[in-house]
């Protein structure tokens, strides 16, 4: 309750003016602040995500595109078409998860969470499939050294992108 006194000027007498402030009122309004900021900070964090996972959908399109230009060369090689091939489906199939993926989180509402798939999964056998993945793209020779027991929940998925994005030299 605030109050203050002032002159009304047409009795020209002092009159105290009171102001009573309804305090479920104040509640919703702070509330709704917050409401607002909470789905602020969840559009912020979607449209991140759905920026990370886009730029993430180049690297195995541009790594499928290098496969088939890389197949085009290797028409003697047997095995060598072969493995390229097979990498370029897998490649293929990974885009097609981070689509699905980006398209799950295109249509939540604001309610839902976005699932982080964590499954059981061995760093130590992620990696060395990632590198020699790309010995095969970029024709080089890459060292791999791990130790200890890597096995736990991780998300695969998120896992490989990262080694994706965080190549340096390649």
């Amino acid at each position: 309750m605030r109050s203050s006194v002032a002159l009304d000027p047409l009795i020209q007498r002092p009159v105290v003016k009171v102001v009573i402030v309804d305090l479920c009122e104040k509640k919703r309004a702070i509330a709704a602040e917050q409401l607002a900021h909470e789905l602020n900070q969840e559009k912020f964090l979607r449209e991140n995500y759905v920026t990370t996972l886009s730029h993430d959908l180049r690297t195995p399109l541009t790594s499928s595109r290098l496969c088939a230009v890389m197949l085009k060369d290797a028409m003697n090689d047997i095995g060598k078409k072969k493995r390229l091939f097979e990498l370029m489906v897998k490649e293929l199939d990974r885009a097609d998860d981070m689509i699905k993926e980006l398209l799950n989180a295109s249509v939540a509402n604001g309610s839902d969470k976005l699932p982080l798939m964590l499954k059981k999964c061995d760093l130590s056998r992620l990696a060395k499939t990632f590198v020699n993945d790309m010995m095969e793209i970029h024709n080089r020779k890459i060292n791999l050294r791990t130790e200890g027991n890597l096995v736990g929940k991780w998300s695969k998925e998120g896992l490989h992108r990262v080694m994706e994005n965080d190549r340096p030299g390649l």
